[in-house]
């Protein structure tokens, strides 16, 4: 914050340079705030998770959509991990309450909330 003040006052201040610096400020904001890409997470097919449902290869981590409205409670560290999963699915066959195997259902999974979310967001576009 301070640094940031101290450079609006000299770029404030009357100087010769004054043209020169006008668009210093605009500049230095947009290097800070704006998005940057890098190529080869951009092109490459095993960097970026490109589509909802799909596993990263090394955490296992499933890619799910974030509910805009909970987005402060989101934690990446908190989505869905593939072996858990399974492990869900696995439970689920085997603890049917009529003590019968039954076909494993991923809405009985901890995807199934991710996947309402995914479903809301589609409904518009019906």
């Amino acid at each position: 914050g301070d640094r940031w003040r101290d450079l609006i006052g000299h770029l404030n201040k009357e100087s010769t340079n004054k043209m020169k610096l006008s668009c210093c400020k605009q500049e230095i904001m947009f290097q800070y705030t704006y998005p940057r890409l890098d190529v080869n997470v951009s092109k490459g097919l095993n960097h970026l998770l490109k589509s909802p449902f799909c596993i990263h290869p090394k955490t296992g981590r499933v890619c799910v959509p974030i509910d805009i409205e909970k987005l402060d409670e989101f934690s990446p560290f908190n989505v869905p991990l593939v072996s858990d999963l399974c492990s869900e699915l696995e439970k689920c066959v085997v603890d049917s309450t009529d003590g019968r195997t039954r076909k494993a259902d991923w809405r009985r999974t901890s995807l199934r909330k991710h996947v309402d979310v995914f479903e809301r967001f589609l409904q518009p576009m019906e």
